[in-house]
């Protein structure tokens, strides 16, 4: 069926097939290029590793420079706002006792 329809009209895994079976064809008449392409399978391995490497050590300068990742927003943003305006009084009311207290000490 390969040799006799256009290949325009072949399926995907005849077409798929017909690839494999022309590439194993040059492979094997052909004994360098088969090196050469292992050699260069060893060469890719490496240097995907040292890429690896190289984001890992990335990701870790990043981490110690920028500080942990802060935990992500919730939807609940109107009570944590509630909270926070009053977490904030109590820290401007701790903050104007302390500078009250300081006047009666200087005075």
């Amino acid at each position: 069926k390969l040799a006799r329809q256009d290949p325009w009209m072949l399926t995907t895994e005849e077409l798929m097939a017909l690839l494999r079976a022309l590439t194993d064809d040059i492979l094997a008449e052909h004994p360098s290029l088969a090196r050469d392409i292992s050699g260069r399978e060893s060469e890719l391995y490496g240097l995907l590793k040292a890429k690896r490497m190289a984001e890992q050590n990335f990701h870790k300068v990043r981490r110690a420079y920028e500080g942990p990742k802060q935990p992500k927003v919730k939807k609940d943003a109107g009570k944590d706002k509630a909270t926070d305006s009053d977490s904030k009084r109590e820290v401007n009311d701790a903050a104007d006792g302390d500078e009250a207290g300081s006047d009666d000490e200087n005075g």
